[in-house]
C-alpha cells in the first residue's frame, strides 16, 4: 500500500508506491475573500437579533395575558406579527440573493393580472407600516395589465420597495404605489416623501449592501439586500429597475416588466404596434 508524503508545497501530493514516488498536483484552492462574507454574516446576525428579541419579550409578556388590558394584548400581538413578517422578509431576501449569486434564481412563471400579487403585497406589508402610522395609496389603470411572471417573486420585489420606502419616509406618510403602462412595459413604482437619494448614490443603490447616506445617518435597520433582490427579480423577468425624484423631496423606486400582449391593460396603439 502506498503512502502519502507531505511536501512544502501544499498543492503537491507525493504518493510512494511500487513504481516509485508519484507526484500529483492538487487543484488550486479558490481564493475567497472572507472579509465581505464575515461582514454579511455579521449584518444578518444583527438583523435577526432585533425581531427575535421583540418576539421573545412579547411572548413572555403574553404568557400572563389574562392580567393584561385588552389594548395591551392587541399591541403585543401586533409586535409579534411585525417581528414575524420581518423575519419572513429577511429569509426570502437571503434565499433570493443567494440563488441570484450563482445564477440559480428559479422563476415559476404564469400569465396573469398584476393584481394577483400586487394586492397581496400591500396587505402583507401594512402591519409593518402601521408601526409608523403609514399607509398606501394605489393608482392602477383599469383594466389591470397582465405580465408573464412569478407572482411570488414579483410580490417579494414590491414588498421590498414598500419596506424600504416606509423606513426612510416620514411618520404618517402615505406611500403612493403607481402602475403605468407604456410602450409594451408595465412599471410598478413606490413613492415616499422622505429625504430621497443623493444623485451620486443612485447608480449603486440597487446593488448588494449599498446603503445611502440617509440610511446611515438615520440608523434605520437594513441588511442591504432588499433593493439588490428587487433588481435581480426584475432582470430575471427581462425587466429593469430605477429611481426618480429630486433630492430633498422624496424618491420613487420602480421596477419595469414586459407587458403580456393580448391581455387587459394595453392600449389599442400598443396592441397594434
Amino acid at each position: 500500500m502506498g503512502k502519502t508524503v507531505a511536501t512544502r508545497d501544499e498543492n503537491t501530493i507525493e504518493s510512494e508506491g511500487p513504481g516509485g514516488i508519484e507526484r500529483r498536483v492538487r487543484p488550486a484552492r479558490r481564493s475567497v475573500d472572507s472579509a465581505p462574507i464575515a461582514e454579511s454574516l455579521s449584518t444578518i446576525a444583527h438583523e435577526l437579533r432585533t425581531p427575535l428579541t421583540t418576539l421573545r419579550v412579547s411572548l413572555e409578556l403574553l404568557s400572563d395575558w389574562r392580567d393584561l388590558p385588552p389594548d395591551e394584548v392587541d399591541e403585543l400581538l401586533a409586535r409579534v406579527e411585525r417581528g414575524t413578517l420581518w423575519l419572513e422578509s429577511l429569509t426570502d431576501n437571503l434565499a433570493a440573493w443567494s440563488a441570484a449569486e450563482v445564477d440559480a434564481l428559479t422563476l415559476r412563471r404564469e400569465p396573469g393580472p398584476i393584481s394577483d400579487w400586487l394586492l397581496s403585497a400591500l396587505l402583507l406589508v401594512q402591519p409593518l407600516l402601521d408601526r409608523r402610522d403609514q399607509g398606501t395609496i394605489l393608482d392602477c389603470p383599469t383594466p389591470v395589465p397582465w405580465v408573464d411572471g412569478d407572482p411570488v417573486r414579483l410580490g417579494q420585489a414590491l414588498v421590498n420597495l414598500l419596506i424600504n420606502a416606509g423606513k426612510y419616509s416620514v411618520w404618517g406618510d402615505r406611500l403612493v404605489v403607481q402602475v403605468t403602462v407604456d410602450a409594451g412595459t408595465v412599471r410598478v413604482s413606490v413613492t415616499d416623501h422622505g429625504d430621497g437619494v443623493r444623485p451620486e448614490e443612485r447608480q449603486r443603490i440597487f446593488w448588494r449592501r449599498a446603503r445611502g447616506r440617509a440610511a446611515l445617518q438615520s440608523g434605520a435597520r437594513g441588511h442591504g439586500l432588499g433593493l439588490d433582490v428587487v433588481r435581480g427579480i426584475a432582470e430575471a423577468h427581462g425587466g429593469a429597475v430605477g429611481i426618480d425624484g429630486v433630492y430633498g423631496q422624496g424618491a420613487t423606486f420602480w421596477f419595469a416588466l414586459p407587458l403580456l400582449r393580448g391581455h387587459s391593460g394595453e392600449s389599442d396603439e400598443d396592441s397594434a404596434g
